[in-house]
C-alpha cells in the first residue's frame, strides 16, 4: 500500500495520506497497527477508557527516505488546534500525541494533567494505557495464526477452547463471530470490583472462570445483532494460546510487537518499575457507572490483567 502526499500550501513539505485499501483483512489490520502513530491519540480520563499512539519507537515500520522532510509550522498549528478541540470536546485529563513519517516523529507533545491532586502536567514520555485498542493487537496476532494455517476463523470456538459453553440456543459461535462481536457473548458485569481489580491473571484461559457460568447476552442468540464484548476477546485469546503453543503474551510479543519494532508496548501489571504514569481518571461513578457531570473520578491503580486481551494491560510510553 503506498501513500499519496498532501503538500502544505506555504512550504514544500508533505503529510502522508493513506487512500488505498489493502485487499486481505491482515492487511488492513496490520497497516491500521502500523498507521496508530498518525491516527490515535492517547487520552487519559476519556469517557469510556483511554485510547493510545505510539511514537519514535515505530520507526522501523518503514524505510526511512533521505528527502524526508520536517512537518510545516502551518501543520504543527493545525495539530494542537485538533489535539486542543478533541481535549475539550472529550473533558480528558491529559491527551499525548506522535506523529511519525517514514520513520521519524515530527510532531510529539502532551497536554494537560498526569495528576489533577499534584498538578503534574503530562508528558509525551510517559506511560499511557491504551485500553481497547489492545483488541487491534489481538485481531492481528489471530490473522498471523490464520495466515499459518494453525487456525480457522470459521470454526467453532470450542475446537481451541473445550471449556467455553455452547451457546443455550444450540446456534454455533465462531472465532468470527467473536471477532465482530457477534457471538452473544456478554460484556463485563457485576465480577467487575475491588477484588477482582487486586487478582493477577497471567494465564488468560484462567479469565474464563469468571463468566464461564454466565457468559451469554440475554436473550440474544448468535448472528442476531452486534454486541459489543471484551470477553470475547479474551476467549479469542484463549483460542490464540492454544493454537500457537505459547502463552497469549509471548505470541502477541513475538508476531505482532516485535516485529512493529513496539519495545515500549508492554504488558501492565501494578507496581511495574520504571515507567512514569499519568493517573487514571473516569467520567463514570466507579461503583455503578452512572455518568459523572461535575469532575472526573481518581481510578485506583487497579490491576486490569482480566481483559487481558480487549481493554487496556498494554502500555505505551515514549
Amino acid at each position: 500500500m503506498q501513500p499519496t502526499w498532501l503538500k502544505c500550501e506555504t512550504t514544500q513539505n508533505w503529510i502522508p495520506q493513506m487512500t488505498t485499501e489493502p485487499t486481505s483483512m491482515t492487511g488492513r489490520l496490520w497497516n491500521t497497527l502500523r498507521l496508530l502513530p498518525v491516527l490515535a491519540c492517547v487520552v487519559l480520563g476519556a469517557r469510556a477508557h483511554a485510547a493510545s499512539l505510539p511514537n519514535g519507537s515505530v520507526g522501523a515500520i518503514a524505510p526511512p527516505r533521505t528527502d524526508t522532510p520536517s512537518l510545516c509550522s502551518d501543520s504543527v498549528a493545525a495539530f494542537r488546534r485538533v489535539v486542543s478541540e478533541f481535549q475539550g470536546r472529550q473533558q480528558n485529563t491529559a491527551i499525548s500525541v506522535g506523529v511519525v513519517h517514514h520513520g521519524h516523529t515530527v510532531f510529539r507533545e502532551a497536554t494537560g494533567s498526569a495528576s489533577l491532586e499534584t498538578g503534574m502536567r503530562a508528558d509525551p514520555a510517559m506511560a499511557f494505557s491504551i485500553a481497547s485498542i489492545t483488541k487491534a493487537f489481538t485481531g492481528v496476532a489471530l490473522l498471523k495464526l490464520v495466515e499459518a494455517r494453525r487456525i480457522d476463523l470459521d470454526a467453532e470456538i470450542q475446537r481451541c477452547v473445550p471449556d467455553f459453553p455452547r451457546h443455550p440456543s444450540g446456534r454455533p459461535v465462531t472465532l468470527r463471530m467473536l471477532v465482530h462481536h457477534l457471538g452473544a457473548a456478554r460484556h463485563w458485569g457485576p465480577e467487575r470490583n475491588e477484588r477482582l481489580y487486586a487478582r493477577h491473571f497471567d494465564d488468560v484461559h484462567d479469565i474464563l472462570a469468571l463468566f464461564r457460568d454466565d457468559p451469554w447476552v440475554p436473550d440474544l442468540a448468535p448472528l442476531t445483532r452486534y454486541a459489543y464484548s471484551s470477553y470475547g476477546y479474551d476467549v479469542l485469546a484463549m483460542a490464540i494460546q492454544t493454537a500457537s503453543g505459547a502463552s497469549f503474551q509471548q505470541f502477541l510479543t513475538q508476531a505482532v510487537l516485535s516485529p512493529l519494532n513496539l519495545a515500549s508496548v508492554q504488558f501492565d501489571r501494578p507496581g511495574l518499575g520504571g515507567v512514569r504514569r499519568p493517573s487514571r481518571y473516569s467520567w463514570y461513578d466507579l461503583a455503578d457507572f452512572h455518568e459523572l457531570t461535575d469532575a472526573p473520578q481518581r481510578v485506583p491503580d487497579w490491576d486490569y490483567s482480566y481483559n487481558t486481551a480487549a481493554d487496556g494491560p498494554d502500555r505505551q510510553r515514549g
